[in-house]
């Protein structure tokens, strides 16, 4: 379909939908007159252009939403950053006219960016108006409209740069005066204070911070607990015991109750990216600095031991997300007690709503997970076939051949709607060959690798094993007998009884239920539970592997 010049769209009388977008920065200008002035230059302008036909369909604003940031872009509900999808999207085309005040309503970004916005709209037909300068920015603008563009973009860059600049000396001017007089910076204050007055340039040196005593004990208690505990476990303590929440969400979660845990406000201290305010807070009664750095010192000792379900940079738990208690269908935990590590059902340990109290030895159960499944392999998925390869390869030469055609094209078209069309689908196909390049080397180093199948073992690294075995497993349910069953998805049943030694059971070929105990095959007198799958191929061969290598063979009942 052939794009319209402004010039075309006039002479040929067509009515012109149009969308009128207006916004400011922040939710003061909210009360000023930014809004109602775009508001009202939008309909000053139209009522100037008869000729064009304008028909305001939509008014679009966008309150408080940062253009230097790109907050009326990026945000989910932000109105431009919607307008702009549907331009790219189809939905909205032209005849089109975006009506703005000037082009750093639409833009405060890096002028490249903001001149990308601008000419992406153009080049899809869409005329930008600007009313404050009478200008209108089309496919069949001068050179001189289209370099003042770039100059408007770059200058509204550079004057946003300047306020952030004179805004960030604004503030560590402030915060080195709150260091000498203790003055209150700002409205905002931790959970457990709040400021009675608004600020004002009047008070600023009367306002001060007052507690919450309500909000105070529950900090103090959040330290108290934290000699012993995690954030985790204090979250849940916190839920489970109805303590009201600081904050705006009105709920607690982990991330609120580690930064309550390592903050210095609770001590008295304003941290700040320009400096530390001491004592500018009122500290929290009964919570001293000895406490402070005692929770600091157990913190970090429960982050560098294993003490969790993981540990830095390694997957302690190798259950976790497979590991269920059979009392509540809740998640399994490992704590450490008297020097050794269990599992535990974490309702049980954190909530205290579950009846299973047993523990786990974590020593037991992975001693007879590598012991009775080391024939796994837990290696990451195959390199993709040969023909996969090959298809890669063909297409990224096919996309190659394209794009030669498109160049010489490109060379021979003889007006400037051809010559856009033309480039539009090169600029597309390059991005194409781009990304099928990047396919083929993916998929070429992936090919490329040729080590050996990774077996389920000790030797191989925890994540790995993790990963594997989350992979491979159905299920590792933990019975209050402390017994438990390792269900593969596969049909592998690991039970590992609370002192006896485990057993691994599975269906032979012939169908049979089979258990396959201290080094012997033997035929089950029972079967196996209804929820076992039959083995599958892949197993088989690692099962008849497994007892290929040690010569066993399968005994009949006793």
């Amino acid at each position: 379909m052939k794009l319209l010049t402004l010039t075309e769209l006039i002479a040929a009388q067509i009515e012109i939908p149009a969308i009128a977008y207006g916004r400011v920065s922040s939710e003061k200008q909210l009360h000023g007159e930014g809004l109602r002035r775009q508001r009202e230059g939008s309909y000053r302008w139209i009522s100037k252009h008869p000729e064009m036909r304008i028909r305001l369909d939509v008014e679009k604003e966008d309150a408080a939403r940062s253009a230097w940031k790109g907050n009326h872009v990026s945000d989910e509900d932000s109105a431009l950053g919607s307008i702009l999808e549907m331009v790219k999207s189809g939905a909205l085309g032209p005849p089109l006219l975006l009506i703005v005040e000037h082009l750093d309503r639409l833009s405060r970004e890096n002028p490249w960016r903001a001149h990308e916005q601008l000419a992406g709209m153009v080049r899809r037909g869409i005329l930008v108006a600007t009313t404050r300068d009478d200008k209108i920015y089309h496919l069949g603008s001068n050179i001189g409209d289209i370099i003042m563009s770039v100059v408007y973009a770059a200058a509204a860059y550079d004057e946003s740069v300047k306020k952030s600049e004179r805004v960030s000396e604004t503030k560590q001017r402030r915060v080195l005066e709150a260091m000498m007089s203790k003055h209150v910076l700002h409205q905002n204050a931790p959970g457990w204070l709040w400021v009675r007055e608004a600020i004002s340039p009047t008070n600023r040196a009367t306002r001060r911070y007052e507690l919450i005593l309500q909000h105070c004990e529950t900090v103090l208690t959040i330290y108290q607990l934290g000699l012993h505990h995690g954030a985790g476990y204090i979250c849940a303590w916190l839920v489970a015991n109805e303590k009201p929440a600081m904050g705006r969400t009105g709920k607690w979660n982990i991330r609120h109750v580690r930064r309550i845990l390592h903050s210095r406000a609770v001590l008295g201290h304003l941290e700040s990216r320009h400096g530390l305010i001491e004592n500018i807070f009122p500290p929290v009664p009964g919570l001293t600095e000895e406490l402070w750095l005692r929770v600091q010192a157990a913190q970090k000792q429960r982050r560098d031991e294993l003490v969790g379900g993981y540990r830095l940079g390694t997957h302690n738990n190798l259950f976790a997300g497979i590991g269920i208690c059979t009392t509540c269908n809740g998640k399994m935990r490992i704590n450490t007690r008297g020097g050794r590590r269990y599992y535990e059902c974490q309702n049980h340990v954190v909530l205290d709503i579950c009846q299973n109290r047993s523990r786990y030895r974590v020593d037991r159960i992975e001693d007879a997970l590598f012991e009775a499944l080391d024939f796994l392999e837990i290696s990451p998925g195959a390199a993709p076939p040969a023909s996969n390869l090959s298809n890669l390869i063909e297409e990224h030469v096919s996309l190659l051949k394209r794009e030669k055609f498109l160049e010489g094209k490109l060379q021979e078209v003889a007006n400037d709607e051809d010559y856009d069309a033309v480039m539009r689908q090169l600029r597309e196909l390059r991005r194409k060959v781009k990304d099928a390049a990047t396919t083929l080397t993916v998929a070429k180093q992936q090919n490329a690798v040729t080590t050996a199948p990774v077996m389920l073992s000790r030797d191989a690294d925890r994540a790995q094993i993790a990963a594997g075995l989350k992979a491979r497993m159905h299920k590792a349910l933990f019975f209050p007998d402390r017994s438990v069953q390792l269900i593969s998805k596969a049909g592998l049943l690991l039970v590992i009884p609370p002192s006896d030694s485990p057993a691994l059971m599975f269906k032979s070929p012939n169908g049979q239920a089979a258990v396959l105990l201290d080094g012997k095959v033997h035929i089950a007198t029972e079967g196996l539970p209804a929820v076992m799958p039959p083995l599958d191929a892949r197993t088989i061969g690692e099962v008849q592997a497994r007892l290929k290598q040690r010569g066993t063979a399968i005994s009949a009942p006793a």
